[in-house]
């Protein structure tokens, strides 16, 4: 098991620099530069749920850096797919101004049409804990 978790971790590491990731923290995102005021376990469950019902047929790996996360395989056609989604660790801003922490999310993969949907259903299933704030600037 510690010998799955290491190379789960070290695919994690060398994988975003083979894909330009998806990003929430990307003014260039559908959905622009937001965070959700969550929970590190909410954002955690959130991942999982939107790999599983994007990915039913991958094998999915906990990883727990350098932000927490999973890796799903997918073996497909003599191919082997992976992604990579984390969740970030973010301060937004409420209406009124104040700040507020929480999570944003991103992910990496090798086929860039799932990575979007996996994007899209991380997203939605934030929105339903929580509506998503635009990120603090620095």
């Amino acid at each position: 098991m510690k010998t799955i978790a290491a190379l789960a971790t070290l695919i994690a590491l060398v994988l975003p620099g083979c894909e330009k990731p998806a990003s929430n923290l990307d003014a260039k995102s559908p959905a622009g530069r937001i965070m959700y005021p969550i929970t590190a376990e909410e954002a955690d469950a959130v991942l999982y749920r939107a790999l599983r019902s994007t990915a039913p047929e991958a094998d999915v790996t906990a990883v727990a850096g350098p932000n927490k996360g999973y890796v799903a395989v997918i073996n497909k056609d003599r191919r082997s797919y992976t992604y990579y989604a984390s969740a970030v660790p973010a301060v937004g801003l409420r209406p009124d101004g104040t700040r507020v922490g929480g999570y944003t999310f991103e992910v990496s993969g090798w086929q860039s049409i799932r990575a979007g949907y996996l994007v899209e259903s991380i997203n939605l299933g934030a929105a339903t804990i929580s509506a998503p704030l635009p990120l603090a600037s620095k």
